[in-house]
């Protein structure tokens, strides 16, 4: 049951607040008064298609809350509610808050916690039952007819029951296809594996082959580098311009060779014969 509703800077409404008690509320006015916008605002909190046009004009959103006594709330919307982890407090009570800003967006809150306009829709639904030309009644709902019919039974007990079994059932097939889909994938790794090890097979690797192939391709990556520091090195050992390493260690060869015969111990580490220049 709607126990308060706030409205600011909705349509023409600047700011208005409204406590509502048990038993028959009637709001009575002349037209244009501002009653259909009443009935707007709890389309709203019911989940309504909002935009910018509702907004107050110079102002930059319109904000609706409601409160709502939930102590004889349908079940349905007690079970909805334990579903989307909302907590209705010690007070059963349950506040709604909607809130449109000047650029069309809109916002929803059910106790504080955000929650989708698809949300809200659902909870709407079950809370707030609108009656009037072109308007859906709640007794259109499949859910409420069942309601009504259950009770009608007193088959409380039963639907309780029911509503255990079918959660265990709903939890058993998730579990299921979840074991299905990882099923799935596990033949597809296999399969994967299997390819990967015939391919494997096929090249008829050796011991030591990865790592000779790692230096290989280590090799050949730095080729470029390679032939230049061989080019240096050859240039300095024989072809040097200005003198190579050949030719000085050749004269000095020659030059020890020539004082061998002085120094018995020279010609012992004398080579028999030095290399040409």
């Amino acid at each position: 049951m709607l126990t308060y509703l706030q409205i600011r800077d909705f349509a023409i409404i600047d700011a208005i607040e409204l406590e509502v008690h048990p038993g028959l509320t009637v709001l009575t006015g002349e037209t244009g008064a501002g009653k259909s916008i009443l009935v707007d605002a709890l389309q709203l909190l019911a989940g309504g298609r909002a935009g910018s046009e509702v907004v107050r004009h110079g102002a930059e959103r319109a904000e609706i809350t409601g409160t709502f006594d939930l102590s004889k709330t349908p079940r349905e919307l007690k079970r909805w509610l334990e579903e989307q982890s909302i907590d209705a407090g010690s007070s059963d009570e349950l506040s709604i808050r909607r809130v449109v800003s000047s650029d069309g967006r809109s916002r929803a809150y059910l106790n504080g916690q955000a929650v989708a306009i698809q949300a809200l829709r659902e909870a709407g639904n079950i809370l707030i039952d609108i009656h009037g030309q072109h308007e859906f009644q709640s007794l259109t709902r499949s859910a409420a007819q069942r309601e009504l019919l259950d009770g009608y039974g007193r088959l409380e007990q039963a639907v309780s029951q029911v509503g255990i079994t079918h959660r265990v059932w709903l939890g058993l097939l998730n579990r299921t296809l979840e074991l299905e889909s990882k099923a799935r994938d596990r033949d597809a790794k296999l399969e994967l594996l299997r390819y990967q090890v015939s391919e494997l097979n096929a090249l008829q690797l050796k011991e030591g082959e990865f790592e000779s192939l790692v230096d290989e391709r280590a090799r050949l990556a730095n080729r470029g580098k390679l032939a230049d520091a061989t080019q240096t090195a050859l240039s300095l050992l024989y072809e040097g311009e200005e003198g190579s390493a050949h030719a000085s260690v050749s004269r000095a060869l020659q030059a020890l060779q020539a004082v061998a015969a002085v120094d018995p111990r020279l010609a012992a580490v004398m080579p028999i014969k030095a290399c040409g220049p």
